[in-house]
């Protein structure tokens, strides 16, 4: 029977890997286009992605926020990470303009060493409208979903482990 608790709670590891992430955009600049949109490009500094080691930076390119809803594109050069952003509240107050709201991960945009994830969490942004400066964060979870190959080895080890109990 221990054998067997260990062999859980390795199962439990290895499909509940999680990466907390916090992307704090250190700097960048907006601009906006004909239909009003805010079109944001930062050089951000992150503390945790998954696939990749903390203290790094990646580009963003923050798009068509029409209505409160848009994406938000992470680029490391070949790879993109896209969130799916909800802006859920939103203020101007003279030169500065501030929203917030949720993110969630998307997976039929993200490519190479951000795809084959699942993940949720906030986000806020504020706008200085006199240097058009932006600053961004974006805070939640991204678990690294694991391959179903995977799963099927670790299944088939523990049936065997069982098996091979049980024959004693």
């Amino acid at each position: 029977m221990k054998k067997l608790s260990l062999i859980g709670l390795a199962l439990a590891a290895v499909c509940s890997a999680q990466a907390s992430i916090v992307i704090t955009l250190s700097n960048g600049n907006y601009s906006i286009d004909g239909s009003g949109n805010y079109l944001t490009t930062e050089t951000l500094t992150y503390s945790t992605v998954a696939n990749l080691n903390a203290g790094g930076t990646l580009h963003y390119i923050c798009q068509n926020f029409l209505g409160g809803v848009g994406t938000a594109t992470f680029s490391n050069g070949t790879d993109n990470l896209v969130f799916d952003v909800q802006i859920q509240n939103a203020s101007s107050n003279g030169q500065v303009s501030s929203a917030d709201g949720q993110w969630v991960y998307d997976s039929g945009l993200s490519t190479g060493v951000f795809s084959g994830m699942a993940g949720a969490g906030t986000y806020s942004q504020s706008f200085h409208g006199a240097n058009q400066f932006a600053a961004s964060e974006f805070v939640g979870e991204l678990t690294t979903v694991p391959e179903p190959a995977s799963l099927i080895a670790l299944g088939t080890g523990a049936v065997a482990l069982i098996r091979r109990r049980n024959r004693k």
